[in-house]
């Protein structure tokens, strides 16, 4: 008996006292959301005119609008809101690969997390610390669809959303969403 309580507490102690195998992301946190409430907030106030492209599989609608409702236009940025915490465990930067891509000037972030709906991400900014440009690469995989979302956006000239779905009900279906600021001098710093 005094064996099986030994081993027991041996086993408890080791499984609580193992480090964590995640690695740690070391570089300064930069708060996603924020930025883009703070993007918001300046378009909604300025209401730059929009170049917009849309494409729904294979019907295509191009429009120059105003008067947008911001946060509606641009929720899938909000919709990534990356606390300090998850930073640090579950993205890790990556090197610029200048093989690949010899233009490469943003910073890259994979995750490490396999759970993590948003699989990668790059920051660029500008020689003050301010974001100029923001691109993420989304899965989202459910019971009925599963989708790759694709969003970039470039302080002061415009955004784009890549979506491609599959449903058990509707197949695959994929839109496609640019928007292009016309007047730009209103909204670059």
């Amino acid at each position: 008996m005094k064996q099986f309580i030994f081993i027991l507490v041996v086993a408890i102690y080791s499984g609580c006292s193992q480090q964590s195998s995640l690695s740690t992301n070391d570089q300064t946190f930069v708060d996603i959301h924020a930025f883009f409430e703070s993007e918001i907030a300046e378009l909604d106030a300025k209401q730059p005119l929009l170049f917009k492209q849309t494409k729904m599989d294979t019907l295509t609608n191009t429009d120059t609008v105003t008067n947008l409702k911001w946060s509606d236009e641009l929720f899938p940025f909000l919709d990534i809101d990356i606390k300090p915490s998850v930073w640090k465990t579950d993205f890790a930067y990556v090197e610029p690969n200048h093989e690949n891509e010899p233009n490469e000037t943003a910073m890259v972030f994979n995750t490490t997390n396999p759970n993590q709906r948003v699989k990668q991400f790059k920051v660029l900014k500008d020689e003050n610390g301010a974001v100029q440009r923001f691109s993420a690469t989304i899965f989202d995989d459910g019971k009925i669809s599963t989708s790759k979302t694709l969003i970039s956006y470039t302080k002061g000239v415009g955004y784009s959303i890549y979506v491609d779905r599959e449903t058990k009900l509707m197949g695959i279906e994929s839109y496609r969403i640019v928007g292009q600021f016309i007047n730009t001098t209103d909204i670059k710093e």
